[in-house]
């Protein structure tokens, strides 16, 4: 079976399309997807929309997308949606490579990321330290990379997936069947969340 060519599916092809969308789409708020008609705004074009991962089950299910914690299907935290004759490109502002840094939400300046001892939660490490948890800043360190940062321990193990409100983490009791592990989630995760066998990475500011 002849497939044609296949060149656009080379990751730096494919990347380069991306790129060259965002550069010519027209911007729109996620609040304008929110609370407005998506399919009442002609035909043939090309529209980018930002979001934060929070945001990201309203708008799934306002443009009847499967709804998760995060999307399902994107390319480096691009989502592409052909829908009512346009096209439209959804980016997570924390997380993608892809977008200019004007379109970006930045960690905040005094994000300080910390290790918790096991069993702690975020919002306590942060307040004896004088900070706060940030809880908006989750993304910037629910990364294995981040979390090979502080906990050296992981590494030999490397990095899991699980569900859970006190990740990301390292699972820091030895009579756990995960035990050495570093472990990241699609779950939004909270300050006030801990659990008796990991120790958190803290977003304080």
């Amino acid at each position: 079976t002849d497939f044609g060519d296949l060149s656009y599916l080379l990751i730096e092809n494919y990347k380069a399309e991306f790129k060259e969308l965002l550069a010519q789409a027209e911007p729109l708020s996620s609040s304008t997807i929110q609370h407005s008609d998506p399919c009442s705004r002609g035909h043939g074009k090309i529209f980018k929309i930002g979001y934060h991962r929070e945001e990201w089950n309203t708008i799934a299910g306002r443009m009847q997308m499967y709804q998760s914690n995060w999307p399902r299907g994107h390319f480096q935290w691009v989502t592409k949606l052909p829908k009512c004759g346009n096209v439209f490109l959804f980016y997570d502002k924390r997380q993608s490579p892809l977008i200019e840094n004007t379109d970006r939400t930045q960690a905040p300046g005094s994000l300080v990321p910390m290790r918790a001892p096991q069993g702690q939660s975020c919002a306590r490490l942060c307040s004896e330290h004088g900070l706060k948890c940030e809880r908006g800043a989750f993304d910037f360190v629910n990364r294995c990379d981040k979390l090979e940062e502080l906990f050296d321990e992981c590494k030999p193990n490397g990095c899991g997936y699980e569900v859970g409100e006190d990740i990301p983490n390292f699972v820091s009791d030895i009579k756990h069947p995960t035990y050495g592990y570093c472990l990241i989630t699609d779950v939004i995760p909270t300050c006030e969340a801990k659990h008796p066998s990991t120790s958190r990475i803290c977003p304080c500011a």
